[in-house]
């Protein structure tokens, strides 16, 4: 049951700052965005999975001492909230920053090994 309402909070739809507001600036926008927050949501929360994992799989101790700083820092926000039943994505607005950075890490990851999938490629057709 945490688990299941650890991925709800987490993947969840953030509209907080849409609807903080007594009328939303842009009713037009707000309802055009609305539909694809959880869908943004669960991308960006996909990304930083990848990314922790690249740091807690890669080969310098450093990369893995932050990945699991990382992941202790995130799992213990998430896990207690997911615990005692506060499940809604305003309690993450903290860490949404650390996921963020895991977004990069694992962009970041991914395009360093297109690039040398692509070096390679271009030494072996010389």
């Amino acid at each position: 049951l945490p688990l299941i309402r650890a991925y709800r909070m987490l993947t969840g739809r953030n509209d907080l700052l849409l609807r903080s507001t007594r009328q939303a600036p842009w009713p037009a926008a707000t309802r055009l965005v609305q539909p694809w927050l959880k869908r943004l949501a669960q991308g960006y929360v996909g990304l930083a999975v990848a990314g922790l994992l690249v740091l807690l799989l890669g080969g310098a101790q450093g990369r893995r001492r932050l990945g699991w700083a990382m992941l202790i820092l995130v799992g213990l926000r998430v896990g207690a909230l997911a615990f005692v039943g506060a499940v809604e994505s305003r309690y993450l607005i903290e860490i949404l920053p650390l996921l963020l950075v895991l977004d990069g890490v694992a962009l970041a990851a991914a395009g360093s090994a297109i690039y040398r999938l692509l070096w390679s490629a271009s030494l072996r057709s010389q």
